[in-house]
């Protein structure tokens, strides 16, 4: 064999061999770069059921006539004391009612099918954290007998205030239910669990105690005095083990 024919097969085999010994370096730094990348995404949430702590309501005692000087102002005085005299009873101190400036507005002006007439309105707010009393103060009112035709018409929504210690709470459990559901999952891959990669606040939601809407960061149902506070995490951890490798 001549040497030109020699140096020839030996370059092959100096090639081979730096494929193969290439091949087997970028083999292990994949199998290294997996192992540290491989990680398991899982949400957790934190439901609670609370009762609401604040109850903002409006009572209106509204007249309609007309004409003008029909509603005596003072029929509406005393529609008024009688309305306050029942709030003081039930338990609303004076601090929490809030009467009002009273408004007149001409109805049906515009239109072919009703005659115009004038509406007169005495409004009361109502801030309270007594939120037990409202509906029972609603249904006493309706029962008042107001004079020159007055009529009630009421307004009530209700707030759970209390969220800073609940939220941290929540947060702690809703954390803990997604380590948790990644254990589990990555028991069912024959892995582990090592460490937290990432950790997220999701969806924050306050709806009514029947309702099973979860838009992000929604607040409302107001008219419910229970609510369903729910709170979401996203949580991604690392995970090792004979399926991550």
């Amino acid at each position: 064999m001549s040497s030109e024919r020699k140096n020839d097969i030996l370059k092959i085999l100096c090639f081979l061999l730096a494929v193969g010994l290439f091949y087997q370096i970028s083999y292990r730094v994949v199998q290294l770069l997996d192992k540290r990348s491989h990680y398991i995404s899982t949400n957790g949430v934190s439901d609670r059921v609370v009762d609401s702590d604040l109850a903002i309501f409006r009572i209106k005692i509204n007249y309609e006539s007309d004409k003008l000087g029909v509603i005596k102002d003072e029929d509406r005085k005393k529609n008024k004391d009688m309305v306050k005299a029942l709030l003081h009873k039930m338990g609303i101190k004076e601090a929490e009612i809030d009467v009002l400036p009273g408004s007149i507005s001409l109805e049906g002006a515009y239109s072919t099918n009703t005659k115009a007439y004038y509406r007169i309105t005495d409004e009361f707010k109502i801030r309270t954290t007594k939120v037990k009393i409202v509906k029972p103060i609603i249904s006493d009112i309706v029962n008042l007998k107001f004079s020159n035709g007055g009529h009630a018409e009421f307004n009530e929504t209700y707030y759970y205030t209390d969220m800073s210690g609940l939220r941290i709470e929540m947060l702690e459990e809703a954390s803990k239910d997604s380590r948790e559901r990644a254990q589990k999952i990555a028991k069912l891959m024959n892995c582990k669990i090592t460490d937290i990669k990432n950790m997220a606040t999701g969806t924050f939601s306050i709806v009514p105690a029947d309702s099973s809407a979860d838009n992000e960061y929604r607040w409302d149902g107001q008219e419910s005095i229970q609510k369903r506070v729910r709170v979401v995490v996203h949580g991604s951890f690392e995970m090792e083990g004979n399926k991550a490798q």
